[in-house]
């Protein structure tokens, strides 16, 4: 072999070996490249972020008599989210963290009718989660629920998204968009986190389905308030805006449009509600309802009798802005309303 041969081959294996270099180097720091961690390390990592921040809640009714549940950090100096149904009525609300700490917590505000609740501790520092969008969940995507089911404090269990937008009556109370997952919930999860791969809380852990009499062993029908409407009522309860039973209200009566109503007088739509009465300092009046007026859609959602509005409505807290599709001199119109509480 020549000398300048010699030396090709030898410029060739060292650019070789630094290339293979480089792209190791790439490989292991790249985020295109690197390694994509394992199901199970996904789950750990979203644990680790997110139990930290919930609590486990005791309460006592009377001697004798004690309930439990589970709780969501809200803020750093003591804002707690939980369900209405954990705290409501307590003689006494003790919080635990999960490093050990406790301490008496006081309702700041309670909508039975969403069943969601504040609480307030005498705390500073606490950790908050990072919330998630529940407006982006997918089908099939990780659930992980983290609470305190019966007294078992900060149990873990993990299932899917199996549904959302689920509608359920119980407990007296018209729950609306949940999400159904089956990640395990029991009595005591509730209040608790419902949580993605990310650590981030994505739904407020509420109550699981267990079947009427023909389907007693029901399984895997977990429920969830998502944490964007829950977020959203948090707002209010905060601020006490909202107490223990409270009733929305835009000032209106009205009539169920039917089929027969809606032909003998020509009516634009066959389905809605017809305005036949509007309060003169109501919030309807105020967005410019009359009498006379259809309202088809509450938010986006069909309303096909008065009673399907009302379950909307008291869906909502006050202050809070909602679109009506209206038919208002035959013409079609969205009007928002701000939601108030009657006080007249």
């Amino acid at each position: 072999m020549s000398r300048r041969t010699r030396d090709a081959y030898m410029i060739t294996r060292f650019f070789s070996a630094a290339l293979a270099l480089l792209i190791t180097v790439i490989c292991a720091f790249h985020p295109a490249f690197a390694a994509s961690p394992s199901g199970e390390e996904e789950t750990i990592s979203a644990v680790k972020k997110a139990k930290p921040s919930v609590v486990s809640i005791i309460t006592t009714f009377k001697p004798g008599k004690e309930g439990g549940g589970s709780g969501v950090i809200l803020t750093k100096d003591g804002f707690i989210l939980t369900n209405a149904h954990v705290v409501e009525n307590a003689k006494t609300i003790q919080v635990g963290l999960v490093t050990g700490k406790k301490f008496s917590a006081v309702i700041v505000g309670c909508a039975k009718n969403k069943d969601l609740a504040v609480i307030k501790v005498k705390a500073n520092g606490l950790p908050v989660p990072v919330f998630g969008n529940s407006s982006k969940l997918e089908l099939g995507q990780t659930a992980i629920a983290i609470g305190n089911p019966l007294k078992f404090q900060w149990s873990i269990s993990k299932g899917c998204i199996s549904a959302m937008n689920r509608d359920i009556k119980t407990r007296g109370i018209m729950y609306r968009d949940l999400i159904q997952t089956d990640a395990a919930i029991n009595p005591g999860s509730s209040g608790g986190a419902l949580i993605d791969l990310k650590g981030r809380v994505i739904g407020i852990n509420t109550l699981v389905y267990t079947g009427n009499n023909e389907y007693k062993n029901a399984q895997g029908l977990s429920f969830a308030i998502p944490i964007n409407s829950a977020l959203e009522t948090s707002k209010f309860l905060r601020k006490g805006e909202v107490q223990a039973s409270p009733k929305p209200w835009i000032g209106i009566s009205a009539i169920t449009v039917t089929r027969e109503s809606a032909e003998n007088y020509d009516l634009p739509v066959k389905n809605g509600i017809i305005v036949d009465g509007v309060v003169g300092y109501g919030p309807a009046k105020k967005a410019g309802i009359e009498k006379g007026c259809i309202i088809t859609d509450f938010n986006g959602q069909r309303v096909y009798s008065v009673d399907d509005f009302k379950a909307l409505l008291n869906g909502c807290v006050p202050g809070q802005s909602v679109e009506l599709t209206v038919w208002k001199n035959s013409k079609r119109q969205r009007i928002n309303v701000t939601i108030e509480h009657q006080t007249k």
